[in-house]
């Protein structure tokens, strides 16, 4: 089953941390999704830490 956000049903990305040296972002996020049968979603991630690279 296909599940999407809205104008209404969103989520959020929070950066809380960059380790400017190293170009390492964290943070969190979180989603909120809805079906065609009107069934909800919601999914969190704490900590989310990433390496950027060119």
């Amino acid at each position: 089953m296909r599940y999407k956000t809205t104008s209404t049903i969103t989520g959020e990305l929070k950066i809380t941390n960059h380790n400017f040296n190293k170009a390492i972002p964290s943070g969190t996020f979180w989603f909120d999704a809805i079906n065609s049968e009107g069934e909800k979603y919601k999914y969190a991630m704490v900590d989310l830490i990433g390496n950027i690279k060119n």
